[in-house]
């Protein structure tokens, strides 16, 4: 199945070739003219491959929020953790606020400490 963004790119295509406007072909896809245009450029360069069978290879990023943890977080992580200080995930989010000035859950820190090949410890304590 060709999916619905591709098949809307090809009738805009088809639609210039037999001589529509671009904002006649703009309101009868409801699509905003930039975007139509963007389309239409990308047939021009890339012919058939300008259609994107992958629509996110095409339009670049896929969608979504930039991600907010940098590599460089990840190697302060790895510092802190090379001394001999016992840290928990709430005590290291901290650290990672003050240093980066990012809010961070516990549980993405934890997730990251075991992407990044960290295991923890339990320690019971004694009386």
């Amino acid at each position: 199945m060709v999916p619905f963004k591709v098949r809307r790119r090809a009738q805009a295509v088809r639609l210039a070739a037999q001589g529509w406007t671009a904002p006649r072909i703009a309101r009868h896809l409801g699509l905003d003219r930039t975007t139509l245009h963007r389309d239409l450029r990308r047939w021009l360069e890339r012919g058939i491959e300008g259609l994107g069978q992958r629509s996110y290879l095409v339009d670049g990023k896929p969608p979504g929020a930039r991600p907010r943890w940098t590599p460089a977080m990840s190697a302060f992580l790895g510092e802190l953790l090379a001394g001999e200080e016992a840290w928990t995930a709430p005590r290291l989010q901290e650290a990672l606020e003050r240093r980066f000035f990012v809010t961070f859950h516990p549980g993405t820190v934890r997730r990251k400490l075991l992407e990044m090949g960290y295991r923890w410890v339990t320690r019971k304590r004694t009386f």
